[in-house]
């Protein structure tokens, strides 16, 4: 056994790593900051009127 997939299976383990490591962030922080955004964005909610909702466009072509 040569020392080329040695480095080739070691070279692939650290991507793969590398990109669980970026999964993770993905679903955990990044979800927290979408979160803190969308709270940040309505912090004022509670003083400004409730806007009513838009109308469902599913039925306008009857």
């Amino acid at each position: 056994m040569g020392i080329i997939p040695l480095v080739l299976f070691f070279h692939l383990m650290s991507w793969f790593w590398i990109y669980l490591a970026g999964k993770f962030w993905y679903t955990v922080y990044a979800h927290r900051l979408e979160l803190l955004m969308a709270e940040r964005s309505n912090e004022n909610e509670l003083t400004t009127p409730a806007k009513k909702p838009e109308p469902s466009n599913m039925y306008r072509h009857f």
